[in-house]
């Protein structure tokens, strides 16, 4: 595997050190039958990495042929090289390469409260707007330590990203009984979840005690609750429960499965848990719709 920073020069390093520009590389380990594991050694990369950096990437491959043909996984090759021993001469690579982001994990244990790690989870500073940014690097609990939260309904919940160990659960609870997440948003949700994995438990001791109270005041088509997907990106494993969920007027439906932009649109998603919720003021209580897809919405 040859790899780089976005911003390093599309040449073959002089040396595989951090002390040239371009490319370096790492050799595969087998692990028997026909898989290989890479392992990307970042202290070797021109100017270290750091949050924020584009890292791109491109395995080689070739075959006991004579003569040699030597494959790659993405991006094209300057000239036809003779084997994955790679010179000057593959280089500069064209084409569409691989790459991924640098992002750093927020901490397995965050609070929300105006001492807390964040202020909200979906307004300006919130746990959302910072997620969305960084990554999970393990399951992940969020307390609600302040009895009373005012939400804007700013940001939602894209899907997360996760460290090696992923795909990881995002907890949020409240940390004491009587826990309220007040907002007044129109025509929209106040939270707003378009990823898998997050669950929010409003118990503050694991049980089914409901210590949480959701409220959208507004009374312009207000929602509550979205939980919805991007696209064809379908949500899986999340949950909604012990809470409750109290919308502004009961003209308007409090909880939305379905399509993430638009509410009451069909949407892709499985394994969706609503589980002992008391809604109130709603003229649907839940309302859930999916795109007509063999297996979409199943587990609801």
């Amino acid at each position: 595997m040859y790899y780089k920073k976005l911003t390093n020069a599309n040449v073959l390093g002089g040396t595989n050190t951090n002390t040239t520009d371009g490319w370096k590389y790492t050799e595969a380990t087998f692990l028997g039958g026909s898989s290989f594991s890479f392992t990307i050694d970042y202290t070797l990369v021109f100017g270290g990495v750091a949050a924020g950096d584009n890292i791109q990437y491109f395995v080689t491959a070739q075959d006991l042929f004579t003569p040699v043909n030597v494959g790659i996984n993405s991006g094209s090759f300057a000239a036809n090289p003779a084997s994955v021993s790679l010179t000057g001469a593959a280089f500069p690579l064209g084409g569409t390469i691989n790459s991924y982001n640098i992002v750093l994990p927020i901490p397995t244990l965050v609070t929300i409260g105006a001492a807390g790690t964040y202020p909200s989870l979906t307004g300006a500073g919130g746990l959302f707007a910072d997620l969305n940014t960084k990554g999970l690097s393990g399951n992940t609990v969020v307390n609600i330590i302040d009895l009373t939260v005012n939400e804007t309904g700013a940001n939602s919940l894209n899907q997360m990203v996760y460290g090696c160990a992923g795909p990881n659960t995002l907890t949020i609870k409240p940390n004491a009984a009587g826990t309220t997440l007040t907002g007044s948003l129109a025509s929209a949700a106040l939270l707003k979840i378009k990823s898998s994995n997050v669950i929010i438990d409003g118990s503050s001791n694991g049980t089914s005690s409901q210590d949480l109270t959701i409220t959208n005041l507004s009374v312009t088509a207000p929602s509550v609750v979205l939980i919805g997907s991007t696209v064809t990106t379908a949500v899986t494993n999340t949950t909604l429960k012990n809470c409750f969920v109290i919308n502004g007027v009961n003209t308007a439906t409090a909880v939305v499965v379905g399509d993430g932009t638009t509410l009451g649109t069909a949407g892709y998603f499985n394994n969706i848990n609503l589980q002992n919720n008391n809604i109130q003021r709603a003229y649907n209580g839940i309302f859930a719709v999916a795109v007509p897809f063999a297996g979409n919405g199943s587990g609801l």
